[in-house]
């Protein structure tokens, strides 16, 4: 969620149980993001994705690029 004054900052919940949600991922899926996290610089926000600056990346960042990625393989 966007601040006034303090910029991007993470919620530690969601509003309710029903947000709460467990994702399964592959086994190599998890070794990838795993070796990110001890590889990458340590960031002040402890992200595996973090922007150039160690901070959050935005929502809004993301949905733009995922629009970008999925026009150049050509899929809605």
């Amino acid at each position: 969620m966007q601040v006034t004054g303090k910029g991007l900052v993470r919620e530690d919940r969601t509003k309710t149980q029903a947000g709460i949600r467990t994702l399964a991922l592959p086994t190599f899926a998890v070794n990838i993001l795993l070796r990110r996290q001890v590889q990458e610089p340590a960031n002040e926000v402890d992200a595996v994705f973090a922007t150039r600056n160690g901070t959050w990346v935005s929502a809004h960042n993301v949905r733009r690029q995922w629009r970008a990625v999925r026009a150049d393989a050509g899929l809605e």
